[in-house]
């Protein structure tokens, strides 16, 4: 009898294991769609910074998006600066993601650290920008995730 009630709590761990497992893969998947997008995105304003200086004022905007120029017009006023330190944090975050999903907890704290920083950063490089608090609760509810698994991974 004691043996079919350790086989029944092993299976019960296993399976709550599997589903640890699997929602920690969703969630580096995430991130690396997130980050991944994140780099291409701050590669090519870095790179090409003044080509989009001159061409975002020249562009035409349908009247649905009419706020849209304006926009982009305060983001460039950041400077190249801005997007390049915006593309080490991201490629820190999906590198961070990527040793997550190897199961080694310092891969969360690469994560973190560089997630909290790309959430404070528009603040010091962009003039009256008001704080994103949709962006701080995504921020601080992936971070949370990640540390719940972190603690799994240190079990391990």
């Amino acid at each position: 009898m004691e043996e079919q009630n350790n086989f029944f709590t092993e299976n019960q761990e296993d399976n709550k294991q599997k589903n640890q497992d699997k929602f920690l893969k969703i969630l580096c998947y995430l991130t690396f769609i997130w980050s991944g997008l994140g780099i291409i995105v701050n590669l090519f304003l870095s790179v090409f910074f003044e080509n989009y200086k001159i061409l975002i004022p020249e562009m035409n905007f349908p009247p649905e998006y009419k706020d849209m120029k304006q926009m982009l017009l305060i983001m460039m006023s950041a400077g190249r600066f801005y997007f390049f330190i915006s593309l080490l944090l991201n490629i820190s975050s999906f590198y961070g993601a990527y040793l997550i999903l190897k199961m080694k907890k310092q891969g969360f704290h690469f994560y973190a650290i560089a997630q909290i920083i790309m959430l404070m950063l528009p603040m010091i490089f962009i003039k009256g920008i008001p704080f994103s608090f949709m962006e701080f609760i995504t921020t601080a509810s992936f971070i949370a995730f990640y540390a719940i698994h972190t603690r799994e991974i240190r079990k391990t």
